[in-house]
């Protein structure tokens, strides 16, 4: 990497994730696929866009969650529902928030269902880091399409 670090982006990820994620995104393992994308992301997502005046972080938060299930990024959500917790946003609005774009964007498609994310919610609002979430519903998914269901990955980020 000879992209210059901007340390704005590097003080919001530490702050809405942690030091170790930031760590990470900067130091990826070796081999890793696309190494560079922790960087760009630290210094376009978080530096320029977090850190922008006009809109708070709690806003910011409900607008990028809106944005992932929109586009069905839900993969990304296991991280943006539990900063926009810490970010201030309640369970009650991540429900309606849901709720609301259903009429817009539909229902969230299988495999998912529409309880997970408050699952994750609920367990980031805990004092310590949460424990994984193993999505009850993943495991019948997975059966039905014929994959081990004990290889499902965990929702929440530990």
């Amino acid at each position: 990497m000879s992209e210059k670090i901007d340390q704005r982006g590097v003080d919001v990820v530490k702050d809405m994730l942690s030091p170790e994620a930031a760590e990470g995104m900067l130091n990826p393992r070796p081999g890793a696929f696309a190494p560079e994308m922790g960087l760009l992301s630290i210094n376009t997502v978080f530096a320029h866009l977090w850190t922008r005046p006009g809109l708070s972080r709690r806003d910011r938060s409900l607008i990028t969650v809106a944005a992932l299930i929109a586009t069905r990024a839900s993969h990304e959500l296991r991280y943006h529902f539990p900063i926009a917790i810490k970010n201030g946003v309640t369970k009650e609005e991540l429900e309606e928030l849901i709720y609301h774009l259903t009429g817009y964007v539909g229902f969230p498609p299988p495999p998912r269902p529409v309880s997970w994310p408050m699952n994750c919610s609920v367990m980031a609002l805990a004092p310590t880091t949460p424990k994984p979430y193993v999505d009850p519903g993943r495991e019948y998914w997975d059966v039905q399409r014929g994959r081990n269901p004990k290889a499902s990955q965990n929702i929440c980020v530990e």
